[in-house]
């Protein structure tokens, strides 16, 4: 079962993916020291923090660009300031570019709660 401090801090990385990752408001905020929460983040997730915020912006970009978004559009809406760079991320996480994986396996079913909890 997962430690109810971190299920807050994954609600509050979904609630404002696109916002820089602030580790120690999150940690503040759930009464963990930063170090005590990256542990027990990795430790009960398998990904690190930063890992799984940057993750969650490209999976939510993705759904933006499958609503009609471009990437540039897509990248900025997710909280990237870079659009190449925000390329770069998409293709080496999901092995395609944007248009290529929408194309590819057509348009994400993305439920929220499961981007949190996955």
């Amino acid at each position: 079962s997962m430690d109810y401090r971190l299920k807050a801090c994954l609600l509050v990385l979904v609630d404002d993916y696109e916002a820089s990752l602030d580790i120690d408001r999150l940690s503040t905020n759930n009464n963990l020291s930063t170090s005590r929460l990256q542990h027990l983040f990795k430790e009960q997730t398998g990904i690190s923090l930063s890992n799984y915020h940057q993750w969650l912006r490209l999976r939510m970009s993705f759904q933006l660009i499958s609503e009609g978004a471009n990437a540039l559009d897509a990248s900025i809406g997710v909280g990237f300031s870079d659009q190449p760079h925000f390329s770069k991320l998409f293709k080496r996480t999901f092995g395609y570019a944007p248009s290529q994986l929408l194309k590819k396996h057509g348009k994400p079913e993305i439920n929220i709660m499961d981007v949190a909890l996955a």
